[in-house]
């Protein structure tokens, strides 16, 4: 068994709020990902124990944003789409263009 998949199965059968927050918390981040009709692939494909298994420990926050933010702006964009043609939302939308970072905040 993998080291760090162990750990990760270890650390969620503790009592500690810690513990129950980040398995409630990749639970619900996981469902998001589950419901969504195309979502990206991502660390959330996994349960909770085995967190961290494909990219490695050093990089699952990353990892899980990435993730968790690609499947909302996915959702976010779909949602502008079906407004009407006229409506001001959804022009500067799609004006703004894929590859911006408005969405994200970091624009």
């Amino acid at each position: 068994m993998h080291m760090r998949m162990y750990r990760c199965r270890r650390f969620l059968r503790r009592t500690s709020g810690t513990a129950h927050e980040f398995g409630s918390t990749w639970d619900a981040l996981r469902a998001e990902v589950q419901a969504a009709a195309s979502a990206p692939t991502g660390p959330l494909d996994l349960d909770a124990e085995e967190a961290g298994r494909m990219r490695g420990e050093d990089r699952l926050q990353r990892a899980l944003t990435l993730q968790v933010e690609q499947l909302r702006r996915d959702e976010l964009h779909r949602r502008i789409r079906a407004l009407d043609a006229s409506d001001r939302r959804r022009v500067a939308w799609m004006a703004m263009g894929r590859g911006s970072n408005v969405a994200r905040g970091s624009g």
